[in-house]
């Protein structure tokens, strides 16, 4: 009997470690300059300002507390600046069985403009990142949202650890890159691309390296910052 008891303790002390280890998930990373986030939570379903407890906890969109909803308080202006949102999320099918009705799709939304949807694997946690546009955030408080399982197909569950905004600058004179792009997106072997950035300040030159060697230097002839 000492045996099995022994035994069982040894099971039970086992599985309240793992269950542990899955709701803390990774600690948020400390903020820098220019980046602001949380890690409880701070609204409801009718944005009125109280959590509802849906941080941290493991919940489907039948749950009274979904979707997922929280704020976060920008102090400074980040008019004509782009940013991305970063989250740690348990647990996002997003890759499933065949055999099932259909994957786990759950949408992503900042200030009711919709950034993405989660990505993630079975019973994993998975750090998502996102490219918030710009004047999509304002000064003060912004509202981001999950909805859990859009498609409404089997019974897909997730977790939100916290999650925070970076990419933002203080200083209106700082110089940063807020969009990157390439046209055309197809072209035949031989063809010509056009390498393109939105830059925010005035710099001298934008160039780009590969290494310590310079492969392209982006010029602005319109003035217009493209």
């Amino acid at each position: 009997m000492k045996t099995i008891v022994t035994i069982l303790t040894a099971l039970l002390m086992s599985f309240n470690s793992f269950a542990d280890s899955k709701s803390s998930g990774n600690p948020m990373p400390e903020l820098l300059e220019g980046e602001y986030g949380v890690d409880t939570d701070n609204n409801d379903n009718n944005w009125s300002g109280k959590p509802d407890g849906d941080l941290d906890v493991y919940i489907d969109r039948t749950s009274s507390k979904a979707p997922i909803e929280f704020s976060m308080d920008i102090p400074v202006d980040p008019t004509n600046q782009a940013a991305t949102l970063v989250m740690n999320i348990w647990d996002v099918d997003a890759h499933c069985d065949s055999s099932l009705q259909g994957c786990e799709v759950d949408e992503v939304y900042v200030n009711n403009v919709k950034v993405g949807v989660l990505n993630g694997k079975n019973d994993e946690w998975s750090r998502n990142r996102f490219m918030i546009p710009e004047n999509t955030l304002k000064q003060g408080s912004n509202n981001v949202e999950i909805r859990i399982n859009t498609l409404k197909v089997e019974n897909w569950a997730v977790e939100l650890n916290w999650a925070y905004i970076t990419g933002l600058s203080v200083d209106p004179n700082k110089l940063s890159i807020s969009r990157c792009w390439v046209a055309p997106k197809e072209v035949r072997p031989g063809d010509y691309v056009n390498f393109f950035a939105k830059v925010r300040g005035n710099p001298e030159s934008v160039n780009v390296y590969n290494g310590d060697l310079r492969v392209l230097n982006i010029t602005d002839p319109h003035g217009d910052g493209v």
